[in-house]
Order: structure tokens, then C-alpha cells, then sequence
């Protein structure tokens, strides 16, 4: 469920459950989904925006676009221009550390503003789950970001409130290798180098680790 926070997640699986019959329901999230908003796409003359779910379009589009749509009609020239023009801002934006200190000093104020009511948001949207899926094995694997990996330690104790809903919690810190090589250099995500990681991590903690030839 990639791009998609904690409170995405019943809609999506809601949306999976009305094609497939499912046994198993697996959740790969990283701190950071308990505090991010349902979203909605937005597209205007060919580019496309992800706007939060209540917000509206004028504010939305106040934003930079994610990206543009090509048409039929567009010249190589043309693609080159937009993408040199994108990318400078983009650049810019990644690149001034002022920008990304205050950015990030800004977030981490309105994280811990809404702290808790998020967290519960997104608490309750995985008891909804469990309950409308009271047969399924679920299990949460919580993907450190690069500031849990470089202290070692979740910003979020999850470990109770997901158990006690009878999801399986399984924290990637302390049971697979992870380091911070594998994260952006001015972002807190994992970057794409984490995929073979993450996968072999996940394989792990799931137990689906191919056994020895011969075994």
C-alpha cells in the first residue's frame, strides 16, 4: 500500500476484500504513516497533485505538482523545458539546508501538536480492521525512519496498543540489519536502496527465509 498512511488503510483493504478472499493481512509501514493524512489525487492541465482528503483544490494547488502527464502532442523540447524547470525548484528545495531545518523543525512541532490524537486515529483504524476481518492473521511490520535508526529506538511505542487488538506487531529495529546508508540524505525516509533490505527483512520476520537445499 505504497504512498498510503495508517488511515488509508481500511479504505484500501476494504477495496482489495470485495475482489479477493484473503487468510493473511500484512501492514509495512514506517513511523511517520501514523501521521499522514488521507490524500486524494488532483489533476490540472496535465499535471498531477496529491491533495489531503478535506482539503480544497485552490490550497492544494498552491503547491508544487508531483507530476505531469505527457501528451501526444509534446515535443522532446518541450518535456526537456518542463523537467529542467521542475527540477530546479525540486533541487532547491532539497538542497538549501535552511529550508529543510525549518521545514523540519515546523513538522516536528505540528507532529507533536497532534501527537496523540493521530496516533489514536490511526490506533482505531487498525482495531476497525481486526473487526472486520475477525479471521484474518494480521501482522504490522514497523519500518524505522533514519532518525529511529540512527537512535536506535521508535519514536512510537506501538508494541501494546497493536497486540491488544490482536495484531502481531514485528519492529524491524533490533531484529534485521538497518542503517542509515539506506536513507535519503536530506529526508527521513528510507530511500530505494531499501527494497532488497526491506525485503529480506520482511521474508525474515514473516519466517518465509528459503531453507537450506537438502533441509
Amino acid at each position: 500500500m505504497g504512498a498510503t498512511g495508517v488511515l488509508g488503510f481500511e479504505r484500501m483493504l476494504e477495496s482489495v476484500s470485495r475482489q479477493r478472499v484473503f487468510s493473511d493481512v500484512i501492514f509495512i509501514a514506517i513511523s511517520d504513516d501514523f501521521f499522514r493524512p488521507l490524500w486524494r489525487p488532483l489533476v490540472r492541465d496535465g499535471d498531477l497533485w496529491v491533495c489531503a482528503d478535506a482539503e480544497s483544490d485552490e490550497a492544494c494547488l498552491r503547491r508544487v505538482p508531483i507530476a505531469h502527464f505527457m501528451k501526444s502532442a509534446d515535443t522532446k523540447d518541450d518535456l526537456v523545458a518542463r523537467a529542467h524547470a521542475r527540477g530546479r525548484v525540486r533541487t532547491w528545495l532539497r538542497s538549501s539546508r535552511l529550508l529543510t531545518f525549518a521545514l523540519d523543525l515546523v513538522a516536528a512541532r505540528v507532529r507533536s501538536a497532534r501527537h496523540a490524537e493521530v496516533v489514536g486515529e490511526s490506533l482505531a483504524e487498525i482495531g476497525r480492521i481486526r473487526r472486520a476481518h475477525p479471521e484474518a492473521r494480521i501482522r504490522f511490520v514497523h519500518v524505522p525512519d533514519k532518525d529511529e535508526t540512527r537512535r536506535g529506538a521508535y519514536g512510537l511505542d506501538l508494541a501494546s496498543s497493536l497486540e491488544s487488538t490482536g495484531v502481531e506487531y514485528l519492529p524491524v529495529l533490533g531484529r534485521c540489519h538497518w542503517s542509515t546508508q539506506i536513507c535519503f540524505a536530506n529526508d527521513n525516509h528510507p530511500d530505494a536502496a531499501v527494497y532488497p533490505v526491506l525485503a529480506t527483512c520482511v521474508s525474515r520476520l514473516l519466517g518465509w527465509e528459503p531453507k537450506p537445499a537438502g533441509s
